[in-house]
């Protein structure tokens, strides 16, 4: 005899624990402003763009609470470390 269980009451729990992966479009535009081509301003508006995608894209699939990604930092530990 076989027995099928189903759980109507369930609750998927989800945590954020670390930074989101960055689009290209936002690796290429560091890469840009780290070889002097793009200035610190056209950085922080690829930035904007693409923490904004995010954001929208997380209350899209509906998160409680959302995050910018930590879109803008370089590497955690150096931000960190640097007080950056």
């Amino acid at each position: 005899m076989s027995q099928q269980v189903v759980n109507q009451g369930a609750v998927n729990r989800y945590d954020i624990v670390g930074s989101f992966l960055r689009p290209e479009v936002l690796k290429e535009a560091r890469e840009k402003y780290s070889a002097g081509e793009i200035s610190y301003q056209e950085l922080q508006e690829v930035e904007d763009q693409e923490i904004t995608k995010l954001i929208n894209k997380e209350k899209e699939i509906g998160l409680r609470y959302v995050t910018d990604g930590e879109f803008r930092r370089s590497y955690w530990h150096l931000d960190v470390f640097l007080g950056t």
